[in-house]
């Protein structure tokens, strides 16, 4: 891969769409309204990993071995603060695994989407006034043991189940997040 400069590949704006699916112990369930959730539209997101460096060194002072622990998550304001999200989020994700699906937008032609696997924090806040902009979520990326793959057929669900097109603009073809990095970026022509 090339990396080069593309002003087309610059975005300012996101996609509005988070869709979390609960995992039944660690593996995809049938998908059902009760368990694959689109949490509503959001005055901000961000999908992110972050690294920290320790860097352990001589008695001379030369760095000897240097090494990384990574963090991977989304953090969004949502805007909705109605009884079911409220019930999600304060609830049913205590200790539970989830899928998270982050639509980040079209970049350079396509509908980007980040998929990872990991833990929501179970908080959630009803301001007024600006409730529409107070209730945070949070995702937490868990590291993976192994590959975690979310078929074709399983795709396909979670996009009828939210009414979400496949036209050009949802993967419907397999997803793998892989262990060695814990989240996969897929784009859709």
């Amino acid at each position: 891969m090339a990396l080069t400069k593309a002003p087309a590949k610059i975005v300012d704006k996101g996609g509005n769409i988070l869709i979390n699916v609960v995992l039944s112990s660690g593996a995809m369930p049938t998908i059902s309204s009760s368990n694959t959730h689109d949490l509503g539209a959001m005055t901000q997101s961000a999908v992110a990993q972050t690294s920290s460096k320790s860097v352990i060194k001589s008695e001379d002072g030369e760095a000897q071995v240097t090494s990384f622990e990574y963090e991977g998550g989304t953090t969004a304001t949502l805007m909705q603060t109605d009884k079911e999200l409220i019930d999600y989020l304060g609830d049913t994700v205590k200790n539970a695994q989830v899928l998270e699906i982050k639509y980040t937008g079209v970049n350079n032609g396509k509908d980007q989407w980040v998929f990872q696997v990991g833990q929501v924090t179970p908080q959630f806040n009803i301001s007024r006034p600006n409730g529409a902009s107070s209730n945070v979520y949070e995702f937490t990326t868990q590291n993976l043991a192994s590959d975690f793959t979310i078929s074709a057929a399983n795709l396909l669900a979670i996009a009828a189940t939210l009414t979400i097109s496949t036209a050009s603009f949802f993967p419907t073809t397999t997803v793998t997040i892989s262990a060695s990095k814990s989240f996969e970026v897929v784009e859709v022509a």
